[in-house]
């Protein structure tokens, strides 16, 4: 709605500059939100757990696919703030890498499943072991299993 305001004023007339400056202050109270959420989610994290493991994914790509919102909702920044406040507590943050195939392998008895490659495939039943999986959990039991092995080799 301020961005409509700003947009119906004159140009160089003080109503604009009102306007530009009242879509200012709303810009900067929904960063100063993001910037407090993102803190008190990653000191939680850090108390709530020893070691977090996180996939590094690729934002410029997921930006072409979703839009310029993925970019508004500071994942990166998160991270950062995650790893700073994560040396505080003491809890290790890994990152395993974004072309490890989390999603294709079964965390049962490892069968990689190529047709999983499609986003549109939400459920998929291994046809090795005849586990039925989730794609989400599947991928996060999978990420958790490869940081550990991560941080077991630089240990």
């Amino acid at each position: 709605k301020a961005n409509r305001n700003l947009s119906s004023k004159k140009m160089k007339s003080n109503n604009r500059k009102k306007a530009r400056l009242a879509l200012a202050r709303i810009y900067r109270k929904t960063t100063n939100q993001r910037h407090d959420y993102h803190f008190k989610l990653a000191r939680e994290l850090c108390q709530k757990y020893s070691i977090i493991c996180l996939e590094d994914l690729n934002m410029k790509w997921m930006q072409k696919g979703h839009g310029k919102k993925v970019m508004d909702y500071g994942f990166g920044e998160f991270l950062l703030i995650l790893e700073y406040t994560a040396t505080k507590f003491g809890t290790k943050v890994v990152r395993v890498d974004k072309f490890f195939p989390s999603s294709q392998l079964c965390h049962d008895c490892g069968y990689q499943n190529k047709e999983v490659k499609d986003l549109k495939i939400r459920e998929w039943t291994c046809p090795n072991c005849h586990e039925h999986h989730d794609r989400d959990r599947n991928a996060a039991r999978n990420i958790k299993s490869e940081g550990l092995r991560i941080l077991n080799e630089v240990a």
